[in-house]
């Protein structure tokens, strides 16, 4: 009963008929509790037993969506592992933090973390065993267009999306986390996009993708040294053409302004092929505040550890390398 309150009012009142729609549905760090793991994510997962336009059968699963002439393939993953850490560190960003002390302390009975001192270990193996299921079903696929969609921004595992697209043919990605709209296209004319997509290595031999999170119930990451504008809006939605020969990926910004457009070609393809070597240009950024008191080096730099691209073009970060 709770579960289906909490749908009727997060989801069903704000959607309306759009929710009558299927979904195709994926968790992100919030879905889990944020700092916390006992929020409720497998109710989201059972809910789909009880309302069929809620697709979100598992944790990751794949659903092919047939046109006439032909099909796409979506594989939805868990990538929440970035935000899964030891208990003491990065508390407040920290799916595994010491918050959970206090709480029930395991979702051992939904097939979920130990306990937690074994939550951040179970994230990662996890997210291992996705990766493996990914690639085996990515290279299965004979659909025309194949696309993955998750939680964790492009430029994550950069170097194992460029795998998947060089080797599997895997053609568009659909992330969130950010709490902004950027649509990553190497000839964009962003200098937050570019940076983002030197910082990691995402040129043309990397999946389309695009991040759309500035559409949920918090404010848009409004950072003062991006240039928003063009590909890059603080709210908004992507609009996605698909036909047999193109995919065209439309930025709508808030105001029911388009701020970017993009033509994909499927995988194998001419235009395909020509877009692969395309690589982004531009540098990458750093900002002011990088490397000092309050953000060292060891903190900002890494993978995984937000906002680390804003640092990415620091002398300092490239020392870490």
């Amino acid at each position: 009963g709770a579960t289906t309150a909490a749908f009727s009012a997060g989801w069903q009142y704000i959607y309306g008929n759009l929710a009558h729609r299927p979904w195709l549905s994926v968790l992100g760090n919030h879905d889990y509790g944020g700092w916390r793991f006992d929020k409720g994510w497998p109710q989201q997962i059972g809910y789909s037993f009880v309302n069929h336009n809620w697709i979100m059968p598992a944790r990751y699963y794949k659903k092919r969506m047939p046109h006439k002439g032909y099909d796409v393939d979506y594989f939805m993953i868990d990538s929440n592992a970035w935000d899964a850490d030891w208990p003491n560190n990065r508390v407040n960003h920290n799916i595994c933090s010491n918050h959970n002390y206090g709480g029930v302390s395991t979702c051992a009975a939904n097939g979920g973390m130990p306990n937690i001192e074994g939550c951040r270990g179970w994230f990662w193996r996890t997210y291992k065993q996705q990766k493996r299921w990914l690639r085996h079903h990515l290279a299965k696929s004979k659909a025309r267009w194949k696309a993955v969609v998750t939680h964790f921004p492009c430029g994550y595992d950069s170097g194992f999306y460029r795998e998947m697209k060089r080797r599997h043919g895997l053609d568009l990605m659909v992330t969130g986390h950010r709490h902004q709209q950027e649509l990553w296209k190497t000839t964009s004319k962003s200098n937050y996009v570019q940076s983002f997509m030197q910082t990691s290595n995402w040129h043309g031999d990397a999946p389309a993708c695009f991040v759309t999170g500035g559409g949920g119930g918090i404010v848009s990451e409004k950072f003062s040294y991006a240039d928003y504008g063009h590909d890059l809006a603080w709210y908004g939605f992507f609009h996605l053409t698909f036909t047999k020969d193109h995919l065209k990926i439309v930025l709508i910004n808030d105001f029911e302004q388009e701020d970017g457009e993009w033509i994909v070609y499927p995988h194998g393809t001419k235009g395909w092929h020509r877009q692969m070597k395309v690589r982004a240009t531009g540098n990458a950024l750093c900002g002011s505040w990088c490397g000092d008191g309050n953000n060292p080096w060891w903190k900002v730099c890494p993978w995984g550890r937000e906002p680390w691209i804003s640092c990415g073009g620091c002398q300092g970060c490239k020392k870490q390398r």
